[in-house]
């Protein structure tokens, strides 16, 4: 993701989205209990698979993150 970094940083996108307009599976890249994580965990890196099965066109990323 470190080629989205400089332009995502500048101009964040936030909006809502509803899954039904999900053209793929989704992905967990990391969990991490806020309460006892430490800084080292917070830098990781994840291997995943984007799986698409709609035939839609594909315009983004979606990313979120639950407390």
């Amino acid at each position: 993701m470190s080629c989205i970094r400089k332009i995502s940083l500048s101009d964040p996108l936030i909006d809502s989205f509803s899954k039904e307009n999900m053209i793929g599976d989704e992905c967990k890249i990391l969990e991490l209990d806020l309460t006892k994580c430490k800084i080292s965990e917070l830098d990781f890196v994840a291997k995943y698979k984007i799986h698409i099965n709609k035939s839609e066109t594909f315009h983004g990323l979606v990313s979120w993150f639950d407390c």
